[in-house]
């Protein structure tokens, strides 16, 4: 068996109608067969899917965060889930361009991956990212 490594997954955004999204995130490690070895889930759920909110709730920070911490030795895939529960108010497709979403991966503090992904406003996203073992 080789050498277990920490990884750390962040998933941020500062979007300031991040509130309109919930936000999941699965993290886990796979043998060479594909069969899963241990599974981190996170989620920064607001309400539900269709809730529609006029404003965002009280306490919601204008930045949405989360972050995993898994250790692995074989590869590591990230699955992210953006999901809109409340729509754009405005149709005008300039003011309802996608936002920016970050991704960083650290490998035992070594960056290994860090990168803007545009979201979707209308639709949000899904993210599968694969990591090999070093």
């Amino acid at each position: 068996m080789g050498k277990k490594r920490v990884y750390h997954v962040q998933v941020r955004t500062t979007f300031a109608e991040a509130w309109r999204y919930n936000i999941y995130m699965l993290c886990g490690e796979s043998d060479a067969e594909g069969k899963s070895l241990n599974v981190v889930p996170v989620q920064s759920k607001v309400a539900s899917v269709g809730d529609n909110l006029r404003v965002a709730p009280a306490g919601t920070e204008r930045a949405r965060e989360i972050e995993a911490t898994l250790e692995a030795e074989q590869t590591v895939e990230v699955f992210v889930y953006v999901v809109p529960h409340t729509l754009p108010t405005n149709s005008e497709p300039e003011q309802t361009a996608p936002f920016k979403m970050r991704i960083k991966v650290t490998s035992d503090g070594e960056e290994i991956y860090n990168t803007v992904h545009p979201v979707n406003q209308w639709s949000g996203d899904s993210i599968a990212l694969k990591f090999p073992p070093k």
